[in-house]
């Protein structure tokens, strides 16, 4: 029986003939280096093996059959300027049959030509010319198809006409577009079949690698695996740990930290190249930055996980001890991502995680630094709210009133300013009743937050909330203060301590009819600006030599030879470092803007700032240094039925309560007054 090819070439053999005869260049070529001619061999050869291979001619095929098949690749590029088939037909097609014979071909007894496969695949697995000839060829197999049995009458009339006029053909022009697009969406759609083949495989190789031990990276490689499979390993881990959480989690953290390490190493032997470092660290262009957020990635993966299993055992299953080993492994891992310069997104959560723990196993010293940390990384309100509370609870039951009451009603603030409408408060009641209890004292901005609320929420009025607040000392609780200031009418500036509770504020304001009463300020008064910038003065002048106060910072081994390299004197360490404390510390709190900077006291040749205030017909002094870790205040002595400049009475009185400080020697005391 006759193929396909043959029956083509008998069929038309005067055209296929002649149009073979036109495209080469002469009846007897030579290779004279020319570029057509040289690849003439090895086109032909790969054009044997496309219908050897793919198109059904396993047994060989003849003379005939290569022309017929040309002829149709010609027919394939008719509507192209350049064509392959140019090339392969540079010389008698008889002639290059010859001169490749024995050596890519081989010829059988039949007389037809067969493709030597290990001299026709190259080294890469690829045929040559393959991306120049793979569309001509599946083009010219489909219109020899076409020719002999064509798709409809217009295909069957358009492809008898003669080659020359084809050439020109707007119809054949289209017809070849169809016929293109037809093959390369079935390329496309062989290589997703093909792609999606290896990934199916590849899925099913990878999750036979999950098992509840684990597996590091370089056991991962050792069965034949590459760097690009990695994710893909992570992601067949994440589907079990999903399922059998407690089963997997040891497993799934040990490959993470193993990801995590060997991209942390490779980021570390990229840094061994100076200029790839330097070009990295300006313009982030290379793997160098890539690897070290990899690695990060995977850290902080992994503390997701170790968190997500100790909410499992406690206090689901009541297993703290393994909830601990698990909240820890979580700091831990984000601390190895902070390394790298990547602060984990909820680093806050996992601190307050560990240190509620400390808490609520009865380990409140312990969870104390935890908290305060976790604190310092909050990012959002719902966050520094959360910490607040728990480190609240902390410090009640360390037995630390203020700092607990301080939180306590932070916390709370945040939470009324973010989550709740006007007047509704009674969820709060709860909270606010432990920490009294805790602290065992209603006297302070716990008990003035809970009168705020009440007032808001109708449950009292501004006389009844007054009359409640004025039995708590204002001067030492910045709400009570600012409240009170409200309900008198009087205007209410907010200190830094305070300005968590803005919201609430407001609300008071609007129910005691004094909206305008409130004018947030977070930096200091006028009168201690002043008091700050007199103080700055007098050290800049005493001590105008110290470098320190131009910004230049010396290096040093010991603290002795640091301050005299920076501060000049041992005197003028203590006159700036206590300015600053003062500055940046103590007189940020609304509750001390009422005392005044009056002057320095040298005692035992030390210098201490020297605070005064009147309060309630009371004179009070303090003295600071940095020695101290607060003021120490002391009352000067007045006389009972005193009348006049109370101020006046304050300095008259100074010299000898100075003389009574417990740590003043006679004669070592000397007092510069402002």
């Amino acid at each position: 029986m006759k193929s396909p090819l043959l029956r083509l070439y008998e069929e038309r053999k005067d055209i296929i003939e002649d149009l073979l005869r036109e495209l080469r260049t002469s009846e007897k070529c030579e290779d004279w280096g020319n570029f057509a001619s040289v690849r003439r061999l090895p086109m032909l050869a790969t054009v044997i093996y496309y219908l050897q291979n793919w198109a059904g001619y396993s047994k060989g095929v003849s003379l005939g059959e290569i022309k017929a098949f040309l002829y149709c690749m010609f027919l394939a590029e008719s509507d192209k300027e350049e064509k392959v088939i140019e090339s392969i037909t540079w010389c008698p097609i008889e002639q290059t049959l010859n001169e490749i014979a024995g050596w890519k071909i081989e010829q059988t007894a039949e007389g037809k030509y067969l493709t030597k496969q290990e001299q026709i695949i190259r080294k890469d697995g690829k045929l040559p010319y393959w991306n120049a000839l793979e569309l001509p060829c599946k083009l010219a197999e489909k219109i020899c198809n076409d020719i002999l049995n064509p798709q409809n009458e217009w295909v069957g009339e358009l492809l008898f006409l003669s080659p020359d006029f084809l050439s020109k053909s707007l119809d054949m022009k289209t017809y070849l577009e169809r016929l293109r697009f037809e093959i390369l969406y079935q390329r496309e759609t062989d290589k997703q079949k093909e792609l999606d083949r290896k990934k199916n495989k590849h899925s099913r190789d990878v999750k036979k690698l999950v098992r509840p031990e684990g597996i590091t990276v370089k056991e991962f490689f050792a069965d034949g695996f590459a760097e690009n499979s990695l994710e893909d390993l992570g992601n067949a881990y994440e589907e079990a740990w999903q399922r059998e959480k407690l089963i997997y989690a040891d497993g799934y953290i040990k490959l993470l930290i193993s990801i995590a390490e060997y991209y942390e190493k490779k980021h570390r032997s990229d840094s061994s190249d100076d200029l790839k470092r330097l070009l990295d660290d300006v313009f982030g262009t290379f793997e160098r930055s890539n690897y070290k957020k990899l690695a990060a990635r995977y850290y902080i993966k992994a503390a997701s996980v170790a968190n997500s299993v100790s909410l499992i055992y406690f206090p689901q299953q009541d297993y703290p001890e393994e909830a601990e080993r698990y909240l820890q492994l979580a700091v831990e891992f984000e601390k190895k991502a902070m390394r790298l310069g990547v602060v984990p997104e909820y680093h806050s959560i996992a601190l307050n995680n560990l240190g509620t723990h400390y808490y609520e196993t009865n380990r409140p010293k312990k969870a104390l630094p935890v908290l305060k940390k976790a604190l310092e990384y909050a990012k959002t309100p719902d966050e520094e709210g959360l910490v607040l509370h728990n480190l609240a609870l902390t410090y009640a039951d360390l037995g630390m009133k203020k700092e607990a009451v301080d939180c306590m009603v932070k916390s709370t603030c945040i939470h009324y300013a973010m989550q709740h409408d006007f007047g509704d408060v009674s969820l709060y009641d709860k909270n606010i009743e432990r920490i009294i209890k805790m602290t065992g004292d209603t006297n302070t901005d716990i008990y003035a937050l809970k009168v705020a609320l009440d007032l808001v929420s109708g449950n009292l009025n501004a006389k009844e909330a007054k009359k409640l607040l004025e039995q708590i000392d204002h001067d030492e609780w910045p709400l009570t203060d600012a409240l009170l200031s409200i309900l008198n009418g009087e205007e209410c500036v907010l200190s830094s301590e305070i300005v968590k509770c803005t919201k609430l504020l407001q609300d008071v304001a609007k129910v005691s009819w004094n909206e305008n009463a409130l004018k947030l300020q977070e930096s200091h008064p006028r009168e201690v600006k002043e008091d700050l910038e007199r103080l700055k003065k007098y050290v800049e002048e005493k001590c105008k030599n110290a470098p320190i106060l131009r910004g230049i910072i010396i290096d040093t081994f010991d603290t002795k030879t640091y301050i005299k390299a920076n501060y000049g004197s041992e005197e003028c360490y203590y006159l700036i470092r206590s300015a600053e404390v003062l500055a940046f510390s103590w007189f940020t709190k609304r509750r001390n803007w009422r005392w005044r900077i009056k002057g320095i006291v040298w005692i035992n040749g030390k210098p201490h700032i020297l605070l005064g205030k009147i309060r309630d017909q009371k004179l009070l002094y303090a003295l600071y240094n940095i020695d101290m870790s607060r003021p120490k205040i002391f009352n000067v002595p007045a006389p009972t039925d005193f009348i006049g400049d109370l101020w006046n009475a304050w300095m008259d009185n100074l010299e000898r309560a100075l003389t009574d400080h417990p740590k003043t020697e006679r004669g070592k005391m000397k007092v510069v007054l402002f």
